[in-house]
């Protein structure tokens, strides 16, 4: 994320306070649980808000890739109860990229979360539930009210999401359940780049209603998603609820077609520039398009 802030702090600094979180850096720190990650954010937050030089500030956004926006998410209803967010703290933007907030049966826990089969990856695969006792998975968990409620006082909430050739799939990072590029080609979705970024496709709900009224060789084709993440609940409907919740609250969605990079999700903030460079028009989208 270390790109990412620099081009945010070069952009709004002189008006702004640009902080990289350190509460789960480290290999192993992504392996005891969402939760635990969640609260050792928010911890991270309550202190830094309290700093002299924060204690006048009276707005607050949140950026993240892949599973830190599954920590923010968790630690901002703890922040809202507290009254911090939307309290003392008006909530701006809330922005993530790649994030697998529906969940994934492939590990974001980073290299370490890949190896080793830790709490994370049993709540991102959804098999921390207990249906004896009536206690669903995290994630599910984290479709309720009380967790919506707190995002939906952002202004913006903004979802950025490979379209292909990353593993976090696009149901779950751009929040979906259907699929608006499903049939179209390489060649069809590279005739969808906008003009002024590299990799961003126009937006998919504006070429449905552009197509509406074309012939039905060339309409928009939506299917549903049927993860195999989903199909391994008993119940799949407590899983499609909780993504419509989500869903309810409205979103930016900001879709990536990325078929040269060698790494397309840490290209996405660019996680290291000589690696990922192919990332840059996807950051400078972020910092044009943030709202201040």
């Amino acid at each position: 994320m270390a790109y990412l802030g620099t081009q945010i702090d070069s952009r709004y600094g002189a008006d702004s306070y640009v902080y990289l979180s350190e509460a789960n850096a480290g290999p192993f720190k992504t392996l005891d649980g969402i939760d635990e990650g969640g609260s050792r954010f928010f911890e991270e937050v309550m202190n830094l808000v309290e700093r002299p030089m924060l204690r006048t500030a009276r707005k607050i956004s949140f950026v993240a890739h892949g599973i830190g926006g599954l920590y923010v998410r968790f630690a901002l209803k703890r922040l809202y109860e507290r009254g911090v967010l939307g309290g003392r703290l008006s909530p701006i933007n809330f922005i993530t990229f790649g994030t697998p907030h529906l969940g994934t049966l492939t590990s974001a826990a980073g290299v370490m979360g890949a190896l080793i089969e830790g709490r994370t990856s049993a709540q991102l695969k959804l098999k921390d539930g207990d249906e004896r006792f009536g206690r669903p998975p995290l994630l599910v968990e984290m479709c309720n009210r009380e967790y919506v409620a707190a995002l939906g006082r952002f202004a913006v909430r903004k979802l950025y999401a490979n379209v292909r050739f990353d593993s976090m799939e696009l149901y779950s990072a751009s929040i979906r359940l259907d699929d608006p590029y499903m049939g179209l080609s390489d060649m069809q979705l590279a005739a969808r780049i906008t003009p002024q970024y590299t990799h961003v496709l126009v937006d998919a709900e504006d070429h449905a209603a552009a197509n509406a009224g074309a012939g039905q060789q060339q309409r928009q084709v939506v299917a549903p998603f049927r993860p195999q993440l989903a199909g391994q609940l008993s119940d799949r409907r407590i899983w499609e609820d909780g993504a419509q919740a989500l869903m309810d609250i409205g979103w930016l969605r900001v879709d990536i077609y990325n078929p040269k990079g060698l790494s397309p999700h840490k290209d996405l903030v660019v996680a290291t520039v000589w690696l990922n460079k192919e990332g840059m028009d996807i950051v400078r989208h972020c910092v044009d398009t943030a709202l201040t």
